[in-house]
């Protein structure tokens, strides 16, 4: 009981949160109002996502704490998880006018066995974390692989290095202490709840890896996160990330005019001709998504979980449906059932189901028809509105 009550209490929690941090990006975005708007936007932003990393936080603590964390390990890519971490924290050290690039210190795996989770989750807290404590200069990621021990386990390195205020060493030593700061002076100012390091480094550990930092006050901080690799075979080695692509500064998505492009891509006109049934009960959640699909050319049908999809298709033929998107809210009724009943109406096309947390690999498909694609949901609207237009276009064959 306690454990559906704290899951749906997040889950509400973090929907609503997201949703008010969305609509603060489509109202700056709309460039309406004065240098006071403004401010009040970005005060609005900033507290916004505050308490949602507070939420965020507390509940992952409650739960590797009680054991309920469950560590699974599948084959990824971490050049790849490198390089999504790098674009999807781009905006925040743009806006701070610094530096963040990520480098191969030689030859890394293709491909390791860990928990891809909890391995992003682990490296977003550690760049977020220089960033926002970096003044000026930059974040520099570097990954290296070190060689494979007796029996075919090799380690594989991330350092996170920054140019930021440094940590003393009375702080240094309870870093990674619950609700401790690198310097309390500055903990109002950054922001912060002081539990992402804590997280950081029991999320390690249950990986089976080490998390270390070294730091000079003035000068900067390194952490370096150690993960297990499994056995990896001699040729399965590169020595280059995945390219960033990245957009221009000129403008947005069409009528989404986002400030922060470089994260979507150039989506203008990608999805033009696609007609997309959109299934979410928030009418707010509702116009976020259809501002989204139309910026990028779509065509957007709207529906709630809760009206009958007989009455939908009793005038509108499943078949002109080249996608369809379940949205968060849905989740609160049966997404399976929801997805066979589109079948059932005739419905052949690629189903998206928007979700908090991307499931693991072994995951269980949702109810007997499956959700063809997961998409996390990011509080950067940039990154969701990326993320849903590659995932619809990628559904219907136009990617």
């Amino acid at each position: 009981m306690k454990d559906d009550f704290l899951t749906h209490i997040a889950h509400d929690l973090r929907t609503l949160v997201s949703t008010i941090h969305a609509c603060t990006d489509l109202l700056e975005a709309s460039g309406d109002g004065g240098k006071q708007t403004g401010y009040l936007v970005k005060t609005i932003r900033e507290n916004s996502q505050h308490l949602l990393s507070l939420i965020t936080n507390a509940l992952d603590l409650w739960r590797i704490e009680d054991g309920k964390l469950p560590i699974k390990s599948a084959e990824c890519d971490p050049g790849q998880t490198v390089t999504d971490i790098v674009a999807t924290l781009q905006p925040l050290a743009i806006r701070k006018r610094l530096k963040l690039e990520a480098v191969c210190d030689g030859p890394i795996p293709k491909t390791i066995h860990t928990d891809a989770i909890r391995l992003r989750q682990v490296l977003l807290n550690l760049v977020d974390n220089a960033i926002k404590f970096t003044r000026e200069g930059g974040v520099r990621i570097a990954i290296a692989s070190a060689p494979a021990e007796a029996d075919g386990v090799g380690w594989l390195s991330i350092g996170v290095a920054d140019t930021g205020i440094g940590i003393s060493g009375q702080s240094l030593e309870r870093i990674f202490d619950p609700f401790v700061q690198a310097e309390e002076s500055v903990t109002y100012s950054r922001g912060g709840t002081g539990l992402g390091l804590t997280i950081a480094k029991q999320l390690t550990e249950l990986l089976g890896g080490t998390l270390a930092v070294r730091s000079q006050p003035g000068k900067g901080t390194t952490f370096t996160l150690k993960v297990p690799t499994g056995v990896v075979a001699e040729s399965a080695f590169v020595d280059s990330l995945p390219q960033l692509m990245l957009g221009d500064d000129r403008g947005g998505l069409s009528d989404l005019s986002l400030k922060r492009r470089h994260q979507a891509g150039e989506q203008n006109g990608r999805l033009r001709g696609v007609n997309v049934l959109l299934i979410e009960d928030r009418p707010d959640m509702r116009l976020l998504l259809s501002v989204i699909l139309k910026s990028a050319g779509g065509s957007v049908q709207l529906s709630g979980s809760g009206e009958p999809l007989a009455d939908l298709f009793g005038t509108t033929s499943a078949c002109r449906f080249h996608a369809a998107l379940l949205g968060t809210q849905t989740l609160h009724s049966d997404p399976g059932a929801l997805i066979r009943s589109l079948r059932t109406q005739g419905y052949t096309g690629s189903v998206i189901t928007l979700v908090d947390e991307p499931p693991h690999a072994d995951a269980a498909p949702s109810g007997e028809a499956g959700s063809n694609q997961w998409v996390t949901v990011s509080t950067d609207t940039g990154v969701l509105a990326a993320d849903v237009i590659r995932a619809v276009a990628a559904g219907c064959g136009c990617a």
